[in-house]
């Protein structure tokens, strides 16, 4: 299993079992919770699960491996439409269902860079009045 630096890792919420019959199904998996020290920096740990209907041990585990993020690397995005769909009431989750703000959830997932495109539409400000002109260039 693999995440990286500030992103909690995403476990399965089944694993397939074998039984002694020899034949394998999905089973359902609950996992302890992870505090957030163990993903906030680059190395591994390991999760412990419980699977249903087995017994209490042997336990499921899971390593997980942090992977930092390149220094030398832009991760970007275009926030330029994030203020029209907040205001259309749109809200933003992380990978653990909790509502918080995009630009959080954007530097917890390591983006280093924004791009912001500005509309202007003077016809619509009422700051400007636009008039139609012609020009006349000298001839040579």
């Amino acid at each position: 299993m693999k995440t990286v630096t500030r992103s909690a890792p995403v476990l399965p919420n089944q694993v397939k079992a074998w039984y002694q019959n020899g034949k394998s199904g999905m089973v359902p998996v609950e996992w302890d919770s992870i505090d957030p020290s163990e993903y906030a920096h680059a190395g591994s740990f390991t999760v412990t699960g419980s699977v249903y209907g087995a017994p209490p041990e042997p336990q499921l585990k899971a390593k997980v491996i942090v992977e930092g993020y390149r220094e030398d690397y832009v991760r970007g995005v275009d926030i330029s439409t994030l203020t029209a769909i907040e205001a259309k009431g749109g809200k933003y989750v992380d990978s653990n269902g909790t509502q918080r703000d995009l630009l959080d959830i954007l530097k917890d997932r390591g983006v280093n860079y924004v791009r912001l495109r500005l509309w202007n539409d003077p016809q619509k400000s009422g700051a400007i009045t636009i008039r139609k002109m012609s020009f006349v260039w000298p001839s040579e």
